[in-house]
């Protein structure tokens, strides 16, 4: 009872210092396109007063955004604060010249800085950023080759691309194992070496590919006029004890998508820990209109369905 207590504290604390922070934040005046252009070329001549002008003029942005989220392992201060560091990204990337409002061009960075923190501080099983970025190129590469050949990228071809062996540090290695100094690369004991460190990281890539299927459930409805669900869109029979699916079919599937349409469903459908958003609020995330939004979610939907009937999921 004691430790509830003190936790319910804890909370009430937190939720009082977020509201002394918003009320701080909103006395804050928003600032008009001229303003925004005007503190942007001051940065880009290195002002960093300038930097915190912009940033603080945007910071209710980031508390919007933010409560869209939920995580257990997370606390909304905890968003905030991740979703700050987005936005300071986005001071130093803003650039003037391309017609659109700050506020439009930071909600992406400080989104992604969001979902990141959740993905990355929120998973059970922690998935450090170099092996997201591994994940990521692993994707590009499956993605480019399906497009060329139909087929996926098999893991002898992904790991030499990914994880490339080098043929010096093979031969180093070698000789080491062999003592022998005078080793070439044609050398029998060289290639034996290169055909190790090949298979390890042939390995290593699956054991990657293994650790980043997390479940997902599959009772969340897809499609705007549609009792269909994620569960629909594999077809044959899905019996699962329980409705998340277990490491293989849904990850696989969003893994053929591009970075957009993972981006666009992953918030559509809170696969990213947050809450479900309307297409009025990709619209405004994405800075497209809701038809916009409506049609892409189709399209990437029904590449989802082809991708699984393809597959023949039993």
């Amino acid at each position: 009872m004691a430790a509830l207590a003190t936790k319910k504290r804890k909370k009430v604390s937190q939720t009082n210092e977020l509201a002394c922070y918003y009320k701080q934040i909103s006395e804050r005046g928003l600032l008009t396109a001229d303003e925004e252009v005007a503190l942007a070329r001051r940065i880009e001549a290195g002002d960093e007063t300038a930097c915190q002008e912009l940033a603080e003029a945007n910071l209710r942005l980031v508390v919007k955004l933010a409560r869209k989220f939920r995580h257990p392992d997370l606390t909304l201060a905890d968003l905030v604060q991740e979703g700050n560091l987005g936005l300071m990204e986005a001071v130093r990337k803003f650039d003037p010249d391309k017609g659109c409002r700050f506020s439009t061009y930071a909600v992406w960075w400080i989104r992604q800085a969001i979902t990141r923190a959740i993905a990355n501080k929120g998973r059970t099983i922690r998935l450090p950023v170099h092996i997201n970025e591994l994940l990521s190129k692993y994707r590009k590469l499956n993605n480019r080759v399906r497009a060329t050949t139909g087929s996926d990228a098999t893991i002898e071809r992904a790991a030499a691309e990914i994880l490339p062996v080098d043929p010096d540090s093979a031969r180093k290695k070698a000789r080491r194992k062999h003592k022998q100094r005078a080793l070439n690369h044609d050398d029998p004991r060289v290639q034996s070496m290169v055909e190790r460190l090949e298979e390890r990281a042939q390995n290593k890539l699956k054991d990657i590919l293994t650790m980043a299927l997390q479940p997902v459930s599959l009772e969340i409805p897809v499609g705007e006029e549609s009792d269909s669900t994620l569960k629909d869109l594999l077809p044959g029979e899905t019996e699962l004890e329980t409705p998340g699916l277990e490491r293989s079919s849904l990850a696989w599937l969003l893994s053929h998508l591009s970075e957009r349409e993972r981006s666009l469903l992953g918030l559509r459908y809170g696969f990213d820990g947050g809450d479900q958003r309307t297409f009025a609020e990709l619209a405004e995330i994405f800075g497209v209109s809701r038809e916009s939004i409506r049609q892409q979610e189709m399209r990437a939907l029904k590449k989802l369905r082809d991708l699984a009937t393809r597959a023949k999921w039993n």
